[in-house]
C-alpha cells in the first residue's frame, strides 16, 4: 500500500473533524452526533477506501480513546458506584450478546449460535462519547454522568473478550483445560502406608491401659501374675 494516498486521506480526515468541531461550536450541536453522519455519507459515496487493520484499530485507536476518558473519570465516585458499573459493563453486555446471538442465529439462515454472539458483543458496548456530549448539555446529575463514564471504560473489554471467544468457537477452534497430573490411587497409598499427603504414616498410640497383652506371667509387685489375652 502506497504512503501517498494514506497520508492525503488522513489530513482529509483531520479537516473534516475541524470542520466538524467548528460547526458544532456554531450550531450548539455534539460534534460526537455529527462525525456518525459524516462517516455515514462517506460510505455511501464513492471515494477512496483506506483498508485497517483490526490490531493496529486495537492498539493505536482504542486506548487513546479509553486513557481520555479515564482522565475525564472521578476514582471515587467509580469506587462508590462500582457494583452498578459492573452490572452495567459486564452483566449487561453479556446479557445483550447473548439475547442478539440468539436472535441472529434464528432469523438468519445458516447463522450459528456463535456467530451471533460475536455480532452482539461487536455492538452491545455503547460509546459514551456522544452520550456523555448530550446529557452534559441537558442538565442530568452527576451520578448519571459517572455512571455513564465508567461503564465506557470496562464495557469494552468485556465485548472484546466476549467476541474472542466466540469467534474462536466459531472458527472451530477448541479449548482445552488443563491436564491435571494423576495421582497414586488411594488403595495404593494406604499399601504403601502413605496417606493422602504422601509422607508415611506413624502407627497409631494406643494407651496402656487399651493395650492386647499375651498371655504370660508378668511380675507386679513382687508377686507373679498371670494375664489373659483380651478379646
Amino acid at each position: 500500500m502506497d504512503v501517498e494516498p494514506v497520508l492525503i486521506f488522513v489530513l482529509a480526515l483531520i479537516a473534516v473533524v475541524a470542520v466538524v468541531r467548528w460547526v458544532a461550536g456554531q450550531t450548539g450541536l455534539p460534534a460526537a452526533a455529527l462525525l456518525p453522519i459524516i462517516g455515514i455519507g462517506y460510505s455511501v459515496l464513492p471515494g477512496p477506501n483506506v483498508p485497517l487493520d483490526p490490531d493496529v484499530v486495537l492498539a493505536f485507536v482504542l486506548p487513546p480513546l479509553r486513557y481520555s476518558a479515564a482522565l475525564d473519570s472521578s476514582t471515587v465516585a467509580i469506587r462508590r458506584n462500582l457494583r452498578t458499573m459492573v452490572s452495567l459493563s459486564a452483566v449487561l453486555v453479556l446479557l445483550t450478546a447473548l439475547l442478539i446471538g440468539l436472535g441472529f442465529s434464528r432469523f438468519v439462515t445458516g447463522a450459528t449460535l456463535a456467530v451471533g454472539i460475536a455480532v452482539g458483543a461487536a455492538v452491545a458496548p455503547p460509546d459514551p462519547v456522544a452520550a456523555l456530549a448530550v446529557v452534559r448539555k441537558v442538565g442530568l446529575p452527576p451520578r448519571i454522568i459517572t455512571l455513564i463514564q465508567g461503564e465506557g471504560l470496562l464495557n469494552d473489554a468485556t465485548a472484546l473478550t466476549i467476541l474472542s471467544v466466540a469467534a474462536a468457537t466459531a472458527t472451530g477452534d477448541r479449548f482445552s483445560a488443563p491436564v491435571r497430573p494423576r495421582s497414586v490411587p488411594a488403595r495404593r497409598r494406604r499399601r504403601s502406608g502413605r496417606g493422602r499427603t504422601g509422607r508415611f504414616r506413624r502407627p497409631p498410640v494406643v494407651p496402656a491401659a487399651q493395650r492386647r497383652f499375651t498371655a504370660g506371667e508378668r511380675r507386679v509387685a513382687g508377686h507373679t501374675v498371670r494375664r489373659l489375652p483380651l478379646r
